[in-house]
């Protein structure tokens, strides 16, 4: 499985709090989103020198700028002319928001890559979109106002088909932005939930090219978790088992291609499962979703499976419970699909 980049939002009034870990984490080439139309930064003190030695520090790191624009960004800054900033700015790519005209756009994108807002393209754009454009959906600050997952695919589809890359925004998980300080995610689920199920979510149901951190920043947890699915093309799932099953902890495991909508059966630990295996009863209890068992003895024949419960089930005398996926975690779930690796992890 090849899973899309993480990229990292930077902002003008916390970009010192932040300068030295993302220095850490942002590698050459990537993109960095910047916002230059909030008002509440460009009130303060010496806004356009703030934003040149951002700028200038994001480009010494081999950055590439995201910059997002609207009418008033010519305001704040003091120039005349979206290409004028640009130009002077050195940014790589203008992600147009409103009180931008058409006439505008089309200049300006002979000047840097055009980054259209995902959220109002419909069928009717398609003539107007080109390769060499880029675009982003929104991140929504207040919480209530993310749209859905499914919200995404029609206009991604369109853009896609159009050559088109597309990238979307989950939450930070610590010092969230202010001034509403709810997280910056572009699916209002994702909001309520780790960073890096979010992340799932878009690279693989939403079809999303690269996923951006809408806040500041983002743990070294939820990173590592990322990063091990985008390095190895197995994903994380975080559990907790019991000594009985700690052997499966850090172990690829393949969701089988046939597994029923109430289990996934992996692969992995039928060969392993042989009539007469001596797996002796041991905590025979209700399974709710998320529980991780293994057939004992008393089911001869498959003894030794390794299941991942999809849906609440009952006790059985004849399966085990060898531990549990993280409840914060159990969205992954519904995003798993047989076919898949995983990995079970210990986090924390």
């Amino acid at each position: 499985m090849t899973l899309p980049p993480l990229f990292y939002s930077a902002y003008i009034s916390s970009f010192a709090e932040y300068r030295d870990a993302l220095r850490e984490r942002i590698r050459p080439g990537d993109w960095v989103f910047i916002c230059l139309h909030m008002g509440e930064e460009a009130e303060q003190p010496g806004y356009r020198e703030r934003v040149q030695e951002v700028c200038a520090e994001l480009h010494s790191w081999g950055a590439r700028i995201m910059a997002d624009v609207a009418g008033r960004t010519l305001e704040y800054y003091g120039c005349s002319s979206l290409i004028e900033l640009v130009t002077e700015l050195g940014i790589e790519s203008a992600r147009v928001d409103y009180g931008v005209s058409r006439e505008e756009m089309v200049e300006l994108a002979e000047h840097c890559i055009l980054a259209v807002n995902a959220a109002f393209v419909a069928e009717e754009h398609r003539p107007l979109l080109r390769s060499e454009f880029l675009s982003t959906h929104n991140y929504y600050p207040l919480a209530g106002s993310g749209v859905s997952a499914q919200f995404l695919l029609p206009s991604t589809r369109i853009l896609h088909d159009c050559g088109v890359e597309v990238y979307a925004f989950i939450p930070g998980d610590s010092r969230l932005r202010h001034p509403a300080g709810e997280g910056l995610p572009t699916v209002e689920s994702h909001r309520a939930l780790p960073p890096y199920v979010g992340y799932v979510e878009l690279a693989t149901v939403c079809e999303q090219d690269a996923v951006f951190v809408g806040d500041p920043w983002l743990s070294d947890e939820q990173v590592g978790l990322i990063e091990q699915a985008r390095s190895t093309g197995v994903l994380p799932v975080p559990a907790h088992l019991y000594a009985e099953g700690s052997q499966w902890y850090d172990v690829p495991l393949t969701l089988r291609l046939d597994s029923p909508q109430s289990v996934f059966r992996v692969v992995e630990s039928r060969e392993y499962a042989t009539k007469g295996d001596d797996v002796a009863q041991l905590r025979p209890w209700a399974r709710p979703a998320g529980t991780i068992t293994v057939h004992n003895e008393n089911y001869p024949r498959y003894t030794g499976e390794v299941q991942v419960a999809r849906q609440d089930l009952p006790a059985d005398p004849r399966v085990n419970v060898i531990g549990h996926v993280l409840p914060e975690y159990r969205e992954l779930l519904r995003l798993l699909q047989p076919g898949w690796q995983v990995r079970l992890v210990k986090v924390g």
